[in-house]
């Protein structure tokens, strides 16, 4: 349970420290004395929003900090233990707020973000504020009461993971169909085009290749007579290169003897001797193979064209290009096929999914259908004892086709508060306020019980009721405080009459500023306070003495 609130500088709120204590506490003040900025400070705990307005003038940050008592009673060592916090005997929670809007978040004085506080704090503390009763004629609100009140964590955390499965499967689905619908608008050019290119029989470097050989056979005689020269040069006459070396050679070596330098050069000039040799004979192989088929210089240039002309319709300037582009159309030629496969394999894991979630969806709304029957008797009990005699409620849970993170149902809450038939139609178009704040009592009491939460705060959850009706929520709020802690804000003497601890919030003036306080009152002022309540600003005798009738009543 929640044993103290500390908050600094937050709104009018100079420093607060509450103590608190097990059962039903009320807080009780003039309307504007802060009652509500301490909902507000608690909400900062929830996750609540910060903005630097909250943080009260001339002070650089808020501070909201909350202990409380038995932490693992409400499991929250579990949540503690994943998100590697230390778990003491008691839990404490803070939040710091800047008046720059910076914000900063402690559990048991470790930093961690805002959803882990909101998850731990949310498991030990709920607030009821005083806009949530209009929750009650939003239909989106119902599947919460219900699922809340069923217990359905389980069936639900079943039918959310069958429902992602079910998306995430159907959206592959969807994009590999839309992938598969793309890929055919240009199956047919790109088929085309890869039939072309295969059918070409493209090799790397078979271009450079061919307009080399081109060029020798379209100058063809021209070579062979520079060769036959060249060859003829080298070794066909008697005045030939080759035979004039070897007359040299044959001169100098007759008279090395006489000078020590000619024994290198006749090394050097039978070197070249060999070379020439070899040139001669390369020359006159090439020679030799320049004679070529007529038809063969046809063939390269048919196929040279062939190559010129796919490389001008595809916009490319190499062999390799083409290729690459072969590879790239067929790797799309391929995709198609994959997608087709791929979608028929979809096609069955959606079904499998879609067949798993008709059995989640079923087996959650068998559970939220279980407590239809036993909620309606609470709740119509309930009414009548809070003076509607009359009151019927109905709940109506429908299925429906359409699958969203919260199942495929349809809840549908009924009220009538008067006899007679046709009475009763949905409670959004019929409920008055006060039977509104009824209404929203009792769910929220059975709400609480079934989530066993360990604080309940109301924020003027009695709005629009007065007197005898009054007394009856103060009872009811006084019963749910037998099995966890409930503070409640109210404007209502006989709710606050019915509290174990009355807790009053005034203002103060202080070095020309206003501060807001709080105050445990004992019995005497707690008294004067509710006769106060009844009377108004006089405080009569009678008032007094009403208070005490009030107050022992309970």
């Amino acid at each position: 349970m929640l044993s103290s609130l500390e908050i600094h500088n937050y709104a009018v709120i100079k420093q607060l420290n509450i103590k608190f204590n097990s059962g039903f506490t009320v807080i009780t003040g003039q309307t504007g004395a802060g009652k509500s900025i301490i909902i507000g400070a608690i909400n900062l705990l929830l996750g609540k929003k910060a903005d630097h307005n909250i943080v009260r003038q001339n002070a650089n940050k808020c501070i909201v900090e909350a202990t409380i008592e038995q932490p693992n009673k409400y499991g929250i060592q579990q949540l503690l233990q994943q998100m590697d916090i230390d778990n003491y005997e008691q839990l404490v929670i803070r939040r710091e707020v800047t008046n720059t809007s910076r914000t900063r978040a402690f559990i048991n004085d470790t930093p961690v973000n805002i959803q882990q506080l909101k998850t731990v704090a949310q498991k030990v503390i709920n607030i009821h504020s005083q806009n949530d009763t209009l929750q009650l004629l939003n239909n989106d609100y119902y599947t919460d009461i219900i699922d809340t009140i069923a217990l359905t964590t389980t069936q639900l955390i079943n039918y959310k993971t069958a429902y992602n499965n079910y998306t995430n499967s159907l959206t592959q689905l969807q994009k590999t169909q839309t992938a598969l619908q793309t890929a055919q608008t240009e199956y047919d050019y790109i088929n085309y085009n890869l039939q072309q290119l295969e059918n070409a029989k493209l090799v790397a470097g078979e271009q450079e290749q061919l307009e080399d050989k081109l060029k020798i056979i379209t100058h063809s005689q021209d070579l062979k007579t520079a060769l036959s020269a060249a060859v003829n040069a080298l070794n066909y006459d008697n005045n030939c290169i080759e035979s004039n070396l070897r007359h040299t050679i044959n001169q100098l070596q007759k008279n090395a003897q006489y000078i020590n330098s000619l024994p290198q050069y006749i090394q050097r000039l039978e070197t070249v001797q060999i070379e020439v040799k070899d040139i001669c004979a390369d020359l006159e192989d090439l020679y030799n193979n320049l004679d070529f088929d007529p038809q063969q210089k046809n063939i390269i240039e048919e196929r040279l064209n062939l190559i010129y002309s796919l490389q001008q319709k595809h916009r490319l300037s190499t062999v390799e290009q083409l290729i690459e582009l072969q590879k790239h159309y067929r790797t799309k030629i391929e995709a198609v096929e994959t997608h087709t496969y791929n979608i028929e394999q979809l096609k069955q894991l959606v079904n499998n999914n879609l067949n798993i979630l008709n059995d989640a969806a079923k087996q959650l709304t068998t559970k939220r259908q279980s407590i239809i029957k036993p909620l309606q008797e609470e709740v119509t009990k309930n009414l009548t004892e809070l003076g509607i005699k009359n009151a019927t409620f109905k709940v109506e849970i429908t299925t429906n086709n359409q699958f969203t993170q919260t199942g495929n149902n349809n809840v549908e809450l009924y009220f009538s508060a008067n006899e007679g038939p046709n009475t009763l139609n949905k409670l959004s178009q019929v409920a008055s306020g006060g039977e509104l704040s009824r209404l929203m009592l009792i769910i929220k009491a059975l709400m609480a019980k079934a989530k066993q939460q360990p604080t309940m705060i109301f924020d003027e959850i009695d709005t629009g009721v007065s007197g005898e009706i009054a007394q009856k929520m103060g009872k009811m709020m006084q019963k749910m405080a037998q099995n966890m802690q409930l503070i409640a804000i109210t404007h209502l003497p006989q709710v606050a009459a019915l509290s174990n601890n009355h807790l009053k919030v005034y203002k103060t003036t202080e070095n020309n500023e206003t501060i807001s306080t709080i105050t445990q009152l004992n019995s005497t002022q707690r008294i004067n306070e509710v006769a106060a309540m009844l009377s108004g600003e006089q405080l009569t005798q009678a008032a007094i003495d009403n208070a005490k009738v009030l107050i022992n009543q309970k």
